[in-house]
């Protein structure tokens, strides 16, 4: 995997993990996401941050965890800026 300073730009991770979400593999989707939000936590940017917790939130989602999902997808709201973030919408949306 990349550096967390890449994480952003790492489509390769997360072609990965669209792609162990849509074959409804979700214990592969869990653990990428947590592999990805352990290194975004590690930067003091945010936009790692939030996309980290939406891959977490939506990966716990799919595998039934609804209540923990919501946690994470809730932190992924709280860190969004519309002015900073708006240029990932293109990028990470699903």
């Amino acid at each position: 995997m990349t550096p967390a300073s890449g994480l952003i730009n790492d489509f390769e991770f997360y072609g990965f993990w669209i792609a162990s979400l849509v074959a409804i593999n979700g214990d592969i989707a869990r653990e990428l996401a947590s592999q990805f939000l352990a290194l975004a936590e590690q930067q003091a940017t945010t936009a790692p941050q939030m996309i980290g917790h939406r891959l977490m939130g939506m990966s716990l989602l799919h595998t039934g965890e609804i209540a923990q999902g919501r946690v994470h997808l809730d932190r992924a709201i709280a860190l969004y800026n519309p002015v900073e973030h708006r240029p990932l919408a293109t990028r990470f949306s699903k």
